[in-house]
């Protein structure tokens, strides 16, 4: 995992009015406290992680590691020894718990913590969280409270990671840099056998591609789930990588939702976004966009998303026909002459030619149909195949010329994919 910092809620609460305040007094004399909370938040589970007390008063700041406790299922426990605390009398200590395991600091929100034992006062000290201070009966306002609390490193980062997300909140969700995320597009088709351990790379939804290694035996399949995720289903100890490769480099925050499990955040950088599956999977999303931060998963419009890929794919078959198939609809249709009776005569080799839908990043891989679905030639009227040179061929169209020659009573037409993915 990245470099990341997970919290829950907002760090202060300055402006919510439900906030209810998390308060205890504590003996300045030396004196044990247990704190005693839900062993697992947020799907963390906090017995793997360091518990820190982030103490802050009238010019100065602490920080206190508790001693964990005990723990069972449900529960985790830390106990702190706490020394006498010099402050100002009637000046609050500001009190933080903060998690920590390696680079993942969780921040928890302030009514996570219950106080497992009490203890008689001696000259009491209140402790609240930030959003209120000592000796007055309304909570504090943020002016009011900075006169007491000192900030810490780890407050100025959370101050910045809530700059950020109100920055994020304001601008709606970012977009996502992945094209065909929630693999709404299929042109290719929607169940594909992957080639064991080829060096191939196999397109199977719409930009994304997959190569199956493994031992003698070992099969994947990828499809189109009914529930319109992208379904891999694995057996004999296969391994499928899936893979979106960007035109640039991006630096970032990856999310995605796989197996109906909560949404996974990473940091990224690079040019390739990939997935490594040894079992069955369901994917339902990935999202790849700027900043520290995963915005919402908002899926673009079908149209819009097809248009997008077809950049890389294009096909001249109706969305839902395979290429080879015998159809004639979306045939690119070349009229040679009006004439259709009488005596025909010699026009030697034509030429006939399409425009693509989209401009393709790059001149594309471009494959020819006859009309019933023969590779690599092209109809003439009464369904005759008949062979073609591909004379031009650019980004955003081609021609072609027949090796047979033509008559003025016969018309061309034929079908087309253009590839310009990435296989490299």
């Amino acid at each position: 995992m990245g470099n990341t910092i997970m919290y829950t809620n907002k760090h202060r609460l300055f402006n919510d009015p439900d906030a209810t305040k998390l308060s205890f007094q504590l003996d300045q004399n030396a004196e044990e406290k247990l704190f005693c909370l839900s062993r697992y938040v947020d799907g963390f589970d906090l017995k793997e992680f360091t518990c820190y007390l982030l103490l802050s008063g009238c010019g100065w700041t602490d920080r206190v590691m508790l001693q964990q406790d005990s723990y069972t299922d449900e529960t985790v426990s830390y106990r702190w020894v706490v020394s006498a605390l010099a402050t100002s009398t009637g000046k609050p200590v500001v009190f933080q718990p903060v998690f920590q395991k390696d680079t993942v600091v969780l921040h928890l929100d302030k009514d996570v913590f219950t106080i497992n034992t009490s203890v008689d006062t001696d000259g009491d000290i209140e402790i609240f969280y930030p959003d209120y201070i000592s000796g007055l009966n309304e909570k504090a306002d943020k002016s009011e409270l900075d006169q007491y609390y000192t900030k810490t490193a780890l407050d100025r980062k959370f101050d910045e990671i809530e700059e950020t997300l109100q920055n994020v909140k304001n601008a709606g969700c970012l977009p996502n840099l992945l094209l065909n995320p929630n693999g709404a597009i299929w042109q290719r088709g929607t169940y594909f056998d992957l080639t064991l351990n080829s060096e191939q790379w196999q397109y199977c939804d719409d930009r994304w591609r997959y190569k199956l290694s493994g031992p003698s035996g070992a099969a994947a399949v990828v499809s189109k789930d009914s529930s319109g995720a992208t379904k891999i289903n694995i057996i004999g100890g296969g391994t499928v990588t899936r893979q979106q490769v960007l035109e640039e480099a991006v630096t970032g925050t990856l999310s995605q939702k796989v197996n109906g499990s909560d949404v996974v955040q990473t940091s990224f950088s690079g040019t390739v976004v990939e997935q490594t599956f040894t079992s069955n999977a369901l994917i339902y999303w990935v999202k790849l966009e700027t900043g520290e931060f995963a915005t919402p998963f908002s899926p673009r419009p079908f149209g819009e998303e097809l248009a997008l890929c077809q950049r890389y794919y294009e096909k001249s078959y109706n969305y839902a026909v395979p290429a080879g198939s015998n159809t004639s609809e979306g045939v690119v249709f070349e009229a040679k002459s009006a004439l259709n009776s009488g005596t025909q005569v010699s026009m030697g080799t034509q030429f006939s030619s399409a425009r693509y839908a989209v401009s393709k990043r790059k001149s594309p891989t471009l494959t020819l149909y006859s009309k019933i679905g023969t590779k690599d030639k092209i109809s003439k009227s009464g369904e005759k195949d008949v062979s073609a040179n591909i004379v031009a061929n650019g980004e955003t169209g081609f021609y072609v010329q027949t090796t047979d020659t033509i008559y003025t009573h016969e018309n061309l037409y034929f079908h087309f994919v253009a590839d310009a993915e990435i296989y490299q």
